[in-house]
């Protein structure tokens, strides 16, 4: 008699830092582990807390707490690197080279997306399940998000619905909400503060650095110097998916245009190539027109255009934004893509 076929259940806890104010680099983290483990999983979190009520958050990380939250983040690394129960996933993205300080919403879907979409990948052929659970307050419809998430696993790998929910949750109430925040907030750290200044915060990054152990390519120790277990490999171009922790440094120039023409190509072909624009609009459909040269982007393009061409056939117009340069480049088109579903 055959085996049934075993799905694996991963449970995905995912929150960002550096998202608001001045800084260069965004993170987004995400860690992940089996169902069958979770309880186990929770309850040395718990352990590891102290009995205490209080939550960990980078952002309230002191100078007198700053022992608990290293006893804290030595079990959530012990988890990653000793029985496998945790992975850790982080892109690190320039948000110079984002849209996201114009346009938060999608900029921060974009990210997430980019973050998830990878256990999908990891998963091409392996029967999985993926629940996911953000940090309460994200700037997006979380419905949305598992809609395209979902979407883009069926084109890539033919399956069906395998992101079964993707919800919001207090940090408050979830220890490994508060763990990945912990972790990315020291990713983020290290990208985006001067080493050189000899803060208890940065003291504190060092210290998780070295308990991370992250392997160091050897081109990298030998041309930058970097040992296992410094900040550096915390740092953007520093390391690349080794072990059960992955730190990606992203570029998201070319990762965001590849994304947004795969996706809108994917969207437009499921259409009747006799639909209007007009027609889609009825629907309830939202549309962004965006500039794949400046990144320039106009919301609701055809609320304040003419609706009448068909999906099929319309190209739009060079962004007038642009500069032309000298020698000039070849004109590129813009990229459309649905921004919205019926309600």
């Amino acid at each position: 008699m055959p085996k049934p076929i075993e799905v694996r259940d991963l449970r995905i806890f995912g929150d960002e830092s550096s998202h608001t104010g001045d800084k260069d680099f965004l993170t987004y983290g995400t860690l992940s582990c089996d169902g069958k483990n979770l309880n186990t999983v929770v309850a040395e979190l718990e352990s590891a807390s102290g009995g205490s009520a209080s939550e960990f958050k980078w952002n309230h990380l002191k100078s007198r707490n700053r022992g608990r939250y290293l006893r804290f983040a030595t079990t959530v690394l012990q988890l990653l690197e000793g029985n496998g129960a945790l992975w850790y996933r982080c892109v690190v993205i320039p948000l110079n080279e984002s849209t996201y300080r114009s346009y938060p919403d999608r900029g921060m879907q974009d990210f997430v997306f980019f973050n998830l979409i990878a256990y999908a990948r990891a998963h091409p052929v392996v029967p999985a399940m993926f629940t996911v659970i953000l940090d309460k307050g994200v700037p997006f419809s979380t419905a949305d998000l598992q809609v395209r998430l979902n979407n883009r696993d069926n084109i890539e790998h033919d399956k069906i619905g395998r992101f079964a929910s993707v919800t919001e949750r207090d940090s408050k109430d979830s220890r490994l909400i508060q763990a990945a925040d912990l972790l990315t907030g020291a990713v983020a750290f290290a990208n985006n503060a001067d080493e050189r200044i000899d803060t208890w915060r940065m003291k504190f990054a060092k210290q998780v650095a070295k308990l991370a152990n992250i392997p160091v390519p050897a081109r990298h120790h030998r041309d930058l110097g970097i040992k296992r277990g410094d900040l550096a490999t915390f740092r953007l171009n520093s390391v690349r998916g080794l072990g059960h922790i992955s730190i990606f440094p992203v570029d998201w120039k070319t990762e965001e245009v590849a994304l947004h023409q795969s996706e809108s190509a994917a969207q437009l072909a499921k259409l009747p190539r006799d639909a209007l624009f007009a027609d889609l609009l009825e629907l309830g459909y939202c549309f962004d027109l965006m500039c794949p040269r400046c990144k320039h982007r106009v919301s609701n393009f055809f609320l304040v255009r003419p609706t009448s061409r068909s999906v099929s056939d319309y190209l739009p117009p060079r962004c007038g934004k642009c500069i032309q340069p000298k020698p000039p480049l070849p004109p590129i088109r813009g990229l459309v893509f649905v921004t919205g579903r019926p309600g």
